[in-house]
């Protein structure tokens, strides 16, 4: 079933013409991974907020990032299989990552 609730929110600080930084956090609540709602397959909510900054010169950009900037442990859904027993599948950990870009 759908999550109780989700929001998200978002900024931009652009101190120049060329630099950009951005922040963004997001909420999902609690939902369950089956239509039945069988508490074995509630997946708690989280809180997950990423960071980036890009500065662009000419036809270059640099960038860089950080999703998932507290390292958050959640899980994203539970299933009870057959064969297996109960599966667990972890959200995405902390991301770090950046690059250039280059438009012609």
């Amino acid at each position: 079933s759908a999550p109780q609730f989700t929001w998200f929110f978002g900024a931009d600080f652009t101190p120049s013409e060329n630099l950009i930084f951005s922040a963004q956090a997001r909420r999902v609540g609690a939902s369950f991974s089956d239509d039945d709602n069988i508490p074995t397959n509630r997946v708690e909510g989280y809180t997950v907020a990423d960071i980036s900054i890009r500065y662009t010169w000419d036809a270059i950009e640099l960038y860089g990032f950080i999703e998932n900037i507290t390292d958050e442990f959640y899980l994203a859904n539970v299933q009870q299989n057959i064969n297996i027993g109960q599966l667990a599948f972890v959200g995405a950990p902390r991301v770090i990552g950046g690059g250039i870009r280059m438009t012609f």
